[in-house]
């Protein structure tokens, strides 16, 4: 988001340089199709993009809409900017109050191989579960990827995973 990544732009550098990939969520975390057109648009996805280029050197190439909230013009402009939307499969649904122990239980139950899984990281109960969700999936032989190279590489203008936004538990 353009809010807390203006806010601790050393979060943005340190996570390109371990080498996480790096994507745009837009800048006020509001719902797109609802609230943007046009040059409002255009300027709310490209904001945080060009902060990450000025903070890393990095093009983003990744977008996600707030509450996966999008549409044609939507997806549209993001193809336009040259990058690709990227949905989820599986939602912790984190969000909702969930426990630590709630959240992994939830996504061990519906992982599959290459899931895209929605997890809110100012969260605290995501922060507690994330140490045993990495545990238990990788037990399972799961591995971790990029959005990237789960995908295969995106392609500017599609939408991932095919099918759009998927279960929930």
């Amino acid at each position: 988001n353009g809010d807390s990544s203006m806010a601790r732009p050393s979060v943005v550098r340190r996570a390109y340089a371990e080498g996480h990939e790096i994507a745009s969520h837009n800048d006020h975390h509001e719902h797109m199709p609802e609230e943007y057109s046009g040059e409002e648009l255009t300027a709310e996805v490209a904001a945080v993009s060009a902060m990450v280029r000025r903070q890393t050197g990095h093009t983003v190439q990744l977008f996600r809409p707030p509450f996966g909230d999008s549409s044609e013009e939507v997806l549209a402009e993001i193809g336009a900017q040259g990058m690709s939307e990227v949905l989820w499969n599986i939602d912790s649904r984190d969000w909702q109050d969930r426990t630590p122990d709630e959240i992994v239980a939830g996504v061990v139950a519906s992982a599959e191989p290459n899931a895209i899984v929605l997890l809110h990281d100012p969260l605290d109960q995501t922060m507690a579960a994330v140490p045993e969700l990495i545990t238990r999936l990788r037990a399972l032989n799961y591995e971790f990827v990029t959005v990237s190279d789960a995908i295969g590489g995106p392609v500017a203008g599609e939408s991932y995973p095919p099918g759009g936004l998927g279960r929930a538990f």
